[in-house]
């Protein structure tokens, strides 16, 4: 005897045996995934540069394991390191986008520039754009055009229509340019350092993101004290030390502009107030490098209040028109930004 099934159990079991293969075959990519993810985690972690580069770009995915920007960039940091200049690119563009870090041109470029230097099409059109732009570079079109060239070369399709924006404005300039004026002659070297003190009296300087005290910088006010010096006094900042606020003001002179856009700057802080920290108590700081992290009472302490003897010396260069190099007591090498045209 036969069994007659009703006709909407027909119907089901036909779905599913159509259905039923891609939920097989779905599962299998994401066991594939896993395994692979697994199998590239164990050489890298025996020292394979390329396999630290892929994890990265798996957790950068989420291919085989959870999305993960911030353990992908640990990876990117360790594949980088092994002279991975596709680690080195991807760095540079997560730090250009601001896309799972905070933003910072300046890391970008770093990254970027030895993956361009590699010709890594990816890296070339980036930097690129920070010429294009003028992020954390001095804007030039020119490098931009020829950076942009190397990337279309190389595969990197986005980069053609930047080329063209970048040539028809080249064009329309010409149309409406003026004829050249005469060469001027050679500027003085009192027109130089004119231009130097400038540049530097009127920025924003900061670093790590936080106003410099001890240059022109938004809070902190200079004159002129004498024929090429100034002297800058900052606004009030706090630090915490342990269970304690420290207020203090930052005094800076700044001193020997010469024709090779460079000057030295001397501070030395001056403590107004110590105080016990509370909950409420706001902080803000300057990043001037210092470490407070010493015993700060008034009673007994190596810090007390008034201006501090130990001061320091700052020699710094102007590299670009928004970049300032210096040396800290001759040992440490920092960088500060004009922030004031952002």
């Amino acid at each position: 005897m036969s069994i007659r099934f009703p006709q909407i159990y027909y119907f089901v079991l036909t779905g599913l045996l159509i259905i039923g293969q891609p939920l097989i075959a779905i599962a299998s990519d994401d066991w594939v995934l896993e395994k692979r993810f697994k199998e590239q985690v164990a050489e890298a972690n025996s020292g394979d540069t390329s396999a630290m580069y892929e994890v990265g770009r798996m957790y950068e995915r989420g291919r085989g394991i959870d999305e993960d920007v911030a353990m992908a960039m640990d990876w990117y940091h360790k594949a980088a390191k092994g002279g991975s200049s596709s680690a080195h690119t991807r760095l540079g563009m997560i730090y250009f986008t601001g896309h799972g870090a905070a933003q910072d041109y300046l890391k970008a470029k770093t990254h970027l520039a030895i993956g361009a230097k590699n010709n890594i099409p990816a890296a070339q059109y980036y930097l690129a754009m920070m010429y294009e732009k003028g992020h954390a570079v001095q804007q030039n079109d020119s490098t931009a055009l020829t950076l942009y060239k190397k990337s279309a070369a190389g595969g990197y399709y986005q980069a053609n229509s930047r080329i063209a924006k970048i040539q028809k404005s080249a064009t329309k300039a010409k149309t409406v340019r003026l004829p050249a004026p005469p060469v001027a002659a050679k500027p003085s070297t009192k027109k130089l350092a004119s231009g130097l003190v400038e540049s530097v009296m009127r920025g924003d300087w900061q670093r790590n993101g936080k106003p410099a005290g001890y240059l022109p910088s938004a809070g902190t006010k200079c004159k002129k004290d004498g024929r090429k010096r100034y002297k800058c006094r900052s606004q009030m900042y706090s630090r915490k030390s342990d269970d304690t606020i420290i207020t203090y003001v930052t005094m800076a002179t700044l001193t020997g502009f010469s024709k090779k856009d460079k000057f030295d700057v001397t501070y030395q802080h001056n403590i107004l107030r110590f105080q016990k920290d509370t909950p409420q108590e706001a902080s803000q700081e300057e990043d001037d490098g210092e470490d407070y992290s010493i015993a700060t009472t008034q009673s007994h302490g190596t810090l007390k209040l008034g201006a501090q003897r130990k001061k320091h010396k700052l020699n710094c260069v102007l590299k670009e028109e928004r970049t300032l190099e210096c040396i800290k007591n001759r040992t440490q090498k920092i960088e500060f930004n004009d922030r004031s045209g952002s």
